[in-house]
């Protein structure tokens, strides 16, 4: 028996942002809800400390799964497909212009549909924490490093984006 998640938020926070010589994409800000959002990083770690309650770790590694898909979906640029990881009230906000507190699952994928359009992306993750809260609520933080190559008259440019996904997620167990 399969299991599929379907997750209702996702957050992005950015370090820092490196451009090397393109200009159009760069500069991310974002913020999250108070659980995540106001914790500096050098305290993140307390934030995640080891759960004294046992997690189901079959339900981790689908959420795991789950948030996975998401990059691969914005990278290819099939953003009908990000149906396949929120519900349709997801929530999204990555503090950019037109980019903020996007919902339902329609604004998100129009919104982002419209945004990447001068670059092709590739998004790597990295160190992931995630922690569940009853049966249907999790955080997570998962690092990303985000690289934008410049298309049609950009091409040739880049910028890379270092942050993290830091998400408060609701899931619907789909069987």
């Amino acid at each position: 028996m399969q299991s599929l998640l379907y997750l209702s938020s996702l957050f992005y926070v950015a370090h820092s942002v490196t451009p090397q010589a393109y200009d159009g994409h760069a500069g991310f800000s974002y913020h999250l809800p108070p659980s995540l959002g106001n914790v500096p990083l050098a305290a993140l770690p307390l934030a995640f400390a080891p759960s004294e309650k046992p997690q189901d770790v079959v339900l981790l590694e689908e959420i795991r799964n789950t948030l996975g898909l998401y990059p691969l979906y914005i990278d290819s640029k099939a953003f009908e497909n990000l149906s396949l990881v929120f519900l349709a009230n997801a929530r999204a906000n990555y503090s950019s212009p037109g980019l903020t507190d996007l919902s339902p699952l329609s604004t998100i994928e129009t919104g982002l549909e419209n945004s990447p359009a001068k670059v092709t992306t590739h998004h790597s993750l990295g160190t992931q924490v995630i922690e569940l809260f009853g049966g249907s609520t999790a955080r997570s933080v998962t690092y990303v490093t985000a690289s934008h190559f410049g298309i049609g008259q950009y091409e040739g440019q880049l910028a890379t984006a270092y942050g993290q996904y830091r998400d408060v997620l609701s899931f619907q167990r789909v069987l």
